[in-house]
């Protein structure tokens, strides 16, 4: 939040200090979390409202600072991801950038980050953003969902963010995540619920149907769980609701104590 990215060990409750202060660089966005396979270490990247985006690494039980840079054109970055097997980092913006980035570690072991591409799209304000898995190749290429009235998802070249597909779910989306074992991904749809879509020919499954009780719209964290067995998605009224993947069946709705939005699981 307001208060940057902070750290703490479940094992005894306790904050872990972290390696930067807050800053100038604004409340914490998005944060998506790391562990390689190649490597006993875990890493953070972070984005935050102004624009700037930075890494951690945990490194004998002691977290350090990689690298922390600032997009040009800074707004709040909405979405990052991270592939292990390319070390590419690709993250996007409200103000609609999309960008690529290779990490290499330079002499002094400090990541090194090369721009592959940037490029902005107009009448976007992507949500979130993925790599294309199913792309073995060392360019994969990037997914983009947007929060506009149709719902946009765009398909990039992973090397030089050229458009090669566009396609739409109907309305705004709020957030997305993609299972490329089962060929899937989910949306949440800020009017209707979190739906469920083929990616092979881009048809809605199903919906999940959660009821809003504000006149505005909320936007929530949707996941996948238990090995895609289950959806997990936020609301606007202090719940968090958990629907079998398959049948659509609501099977628990947690109460948090509070009719406040619940943005993130």
């Amino acid at each position: 939040g307001s208060d940057g990215t902070r750290l703490w060990d479940p094992t005894t409750f306790k904050a872990i200090t972290r390696p930067a202060p807050v800053g100038a660089q604004g409340t914490t966005t998005v944060v998506v979390c790391i562990r390689r396979v190649d490597e006993p270490i875990d890493v953070i990247f972070s984005g935050t409202s102004h624009g700037f985006f930075f890494c951690w690494r945990n490194r004998k039980g002691v977290w350090e600072e990689m690298f922390a840079r600032q997009i040009d054109e800074p707004t709040d970055i909405t979405g990052i991801a991270f592939d292990t097997s390319t070390n590419r980092l690709i993250l996007c913006s409200s103000g609609g950038k999309v960008q690529a980035w290779g990490c290499l570690k330079n002499e002094s072991g400090r990541a090194h980050l090369t721009r592959v591409f940037s490029r902005d799209i107009d009448n976007l304000a992507p949500r979130a953003i993925a790599f294309a898995a199913f792309d073995s190749g060392k360019d994969k290429d990037v997914l983009v969902f947007g929060q506009n009235d149709i719902g946009p998802i765009y398909k990039l070249r992973g090397k030089s963010g050229e458009t090669l597909e566009e396609w739409s779910v109907g309305g705004p989306i709020g957030d997305a995540r993609v299972d490329w074992n089962l060929g899937l991904f989910l949306v949440d749809d800020i009017f209707a619920g979190p739906s469920l879509w083929r990616y092979i020919d881009y048809t809605r499954v199903r919906t999940y149907p959660i009821r809003s009780t504000r006149d505005y719209y909320c936007v929530r964290n949707v996941r996948f769980g238990e090995g895609s067995v289950i959806i997990v998605c936020g609301c606007d009224h202090g719940r968090v609701y958990i629907f079998d993947l398959q049948t659509g069946e609501r099977l628990e709705k947690l109460n948090i104590g509070t009719p406040e939005w619940v943005q993130v699981v």
